[in-house]
């Protein structure tokens, strides 16, 4: 697989939950928008938070052993 297919893929695994969690909870569990707002904003900053984590630990163990753990 080409390396912009790789990316892809793992941009909609990514972002993917960012679209569809909000949808499921207005419809299912009939949610308020403020709700909706701060879940949206707690998996950004969860990313946000884990981007940086698992970039530092790369930095400090290798990218091999974090992608592998």
């Amino acid at each position: 697989m080409k390396p912009e297919g790789i990316q892809l893929l793992s941009s909609a695994g990514v972002f993917g939950p960012a679209i569809i969690v909000p949808v499921i909870l207005a419809d299912h569990f009939e949610a308020s928008k403020s709700l909706i707002g701060l879940i949206a904003g707690l998996y950004a900053a969860a990313g946000f938070i884990s981007t940086y984590a698992f970039g530092r630990a790369s930095d400090v163990y290798g990218r091999r052993k974090i992608l592998l753990a």
